[in-house]
């Protein structure tokens, strides 16, 4: 009795008090109205989807302002999940979009490096949490989550939001306990990220045989979801930090190849003029406040052909 009780008070907590403090968990009940919205916008209606990249990297005013200065009437709003990849973006549109039976112009979905490829690792509370429900589950198993004990713990997740949202509690503890915890960890991660990719760029330079098949089948599966649904999907490559040294990642031949067959408009925005500097970054991936602007004035830009091809509402 004692340790339900426990467990009823922490899941009463995580309910009611960090949900609401998580700036990640608090928008995502906010995601629903934010799309109804959006539909009753005029003008071509625009929902950009990513993760963090996104989030900090699109200046909404710069970008509409700069659609307007082209005789474009856009209305366009974000829709991103820290962290998140392919696999959240799918059930992001099936829930937001797709079940509730709204229709934006278009759901430019905004990615970097591996972001659109299998095998990428899942916040698997989080999905279990906020974006699917039971009939979901079958998908969730066949292509996110091949493992049983991934399984299980999305299972968990489902039903138990404190289970679902041990990490993020993980987290708060050590940032309650340990001074510079945040800091610390936003310079590890981003460490690991430029030896990933130091490492990655090394295997593929000395790799004596053609680099293997991905496997795209969450990218297929997501537009297989926006085509049976109605919504038009397109897809933007973003640019990360290349001065010091760095090379701008590679595009998979194949993921541009599946994107080509399904007809979703791709833009290749690795390399934007006005981009070059450590002032234009926060880190090897989020752009500065200065250079939110360059960025989102070339995304406008290049999404400009999609506002041609909108139907008049």
């Amino acid at each position: 009795m004692a340790l339900l009780l426990i467990f009823g008070v922490l899941e009463i907590f995580t309910r009611t008090k960090l949900f609401n403090s998580s700036k990640d968990f608090r928008r995502f009940a906010g995601y629903p109205e934010k799309a109804r919205h959006l539909e009753q916008r005029d003008g071509v209606r625009l929902a950009l989807m990513g993760n963090s990249a996104t989030d900090r990297g699109v200046d909404l005013p710069t970008l509409q302002n700069t659609f307007a200065a082209a005789g474009a009437h856009v209305s366009a709003d974000l829709f991103v999940a820290d962290q998140s990849r392919i696999n959240t973006w799918q059930f992001m549109l099936q829930k937001y979009f797709v079940t509730p039976g709204i229709r934006p112009d278009w759901v430019v979905v905004t990615f970097y490096e591996d972001d659109l490829q299998d095998g990428n690792t899942v916040e698997i509370g989080r999905l279990a949490q906020f974006f699917t429900s039971v009939r979901d589950w079958p998908s969730v198993f066949s292509v996110d989550l091949p493992d049983w004990s991934q399984r299980i713990e999305f299972m968990l997740g489902s039903f138990w939001a404190t289970f679902a949202a041990s990490e993020r509690i993980r987290e708060r503890a050590l940032e309650a306990l340990i001074p510079d915890f945040r800091p610390y960890t936003e310079a590890a991660n981003t460490a690991i990220y430029e030896h990933n990719r130091r490492r990655a760029r090394a295997t593929s330079a000395s790799a004596s045989t053609a680099a293997p098949a991905h496997s795209l089948r969450a990218l297929q599966r997501l537009l297989r979801t926006g085509a049976d649904a109605g919504i038009r999907l397109a897809f933007v490559a973003y640019p990360t930090r290349t001065d010091s040294g760095r090379a701008q990642y590679a595009l998979a031949a194949e993921t541009l190849q599946v994107l080509k067959d399904a007809g979703a408009p791709f833009f290749d925005l690795r390399h934007v003029d006005g981009l070059d500097g450590d002032a234009m970054y926060d880190d090897e991936v989020h752009l500065s406040a200065a250079g939110r602007i360059p960025y989102s004035k070339a995304l406008a830009t290049a999404l400009l052909p999609l506002t041609l091809q909108s139907a008049p509402r």
